[in-house]
């Protein structure tokens, strides 16, 4: 995620996070060095939440086929609430491979909703 800090190289105000950032993601890509800047990556994410609601029996009576129903809404990847500056902290191109946190061409979870409605009949 960081070899996008630019501004660590040119700008002699930039925080000495960044210009470690900077430095840390040239020696790994260099192999100067396998671990490169290693940032606190830790998370709390909220996965899943879902909701179903059934309707009442009276509604079903209108209905002579109905005997029930529901309506259900789930969502997928909420929230991920972190001061990692990476796309997610669960990503990384190298897989099972400890203390990496290369992004190139990873893509975060997606967040998903779904609607979804079950009759009774």
């Amino acid at each position: 995620p960081f070899y996008g800090f630019c501004g660590a190289i040119a700008n002699p105000n930039a925080s000495l996070a960044s210009q470690a950032a900077f430095i840390g993601s040239q020696f790994a890509q260099f192999n100067a060095t396998p671990y490169g800047y290693i940032e606190d990556a830790g998370f709390t994410k909220w996965r899943e939440l879902s909701i179903r609601l059934g309707l009442p029996e009276s509604f079903a009576t209108r209905f002579a086929s109905l005997k029930g129903a529901s309506v259900t809404l789930s969502g997928r990847n909420l929230h991920t609430w972190t001061n990692y500056t990476g796309l997610d902290p669960e990503i990384n191109e190298g897989g099972g491979n400890a203390f990496n946190q290369a992004e190139f061409n990873t893509q975060p979870p997606t967040r998903t909703f779904t609607l979804r409605f079950d009759l009774k009949l």
